[in-house]
């Protein structure tokens, strides 16, 4: 999962999530992905919530084959307390 942040000062956290079309041709495919990583995402928000910034930030799903939930939401986690450190 790629993560591509930019700090905001007014605005609330938002996240945008995407699967690419040139990885997976089929829709469910991709929708698939998007919703087990908003899910995540979810999950594990307060992590990034806690450390007090705004950011907008995308999530990427860069992997060439489509893994189970539990590999997504180890790779979310992960992603989300590097950048609250990074902060």
């Amino acid at each position: 999962m790629r993560v591509t942040y930019m700090p905001v000062e007014d605005a609330p956290t938002e996240v945008l999530v995407w699967a690419p079309k040139s990885l997976f041709k089929h829709a469910v495919e991709r929708n698939r992905l998007r919703r087990q990583m908003r899910e995540a995402y979810r999950l594990n928000k307060h992590v990034l919530l806690d450390a007090g910034k705004y950011y907008h930030v995308a999530f990427n799903y860069i992997d060439k084959q489509m893994q189970d939930y539990k590999v997504i939401h180890k790779a979310m986690v992960k992603a989300l307390k590097r950048l609250a450190e990074e902060v």
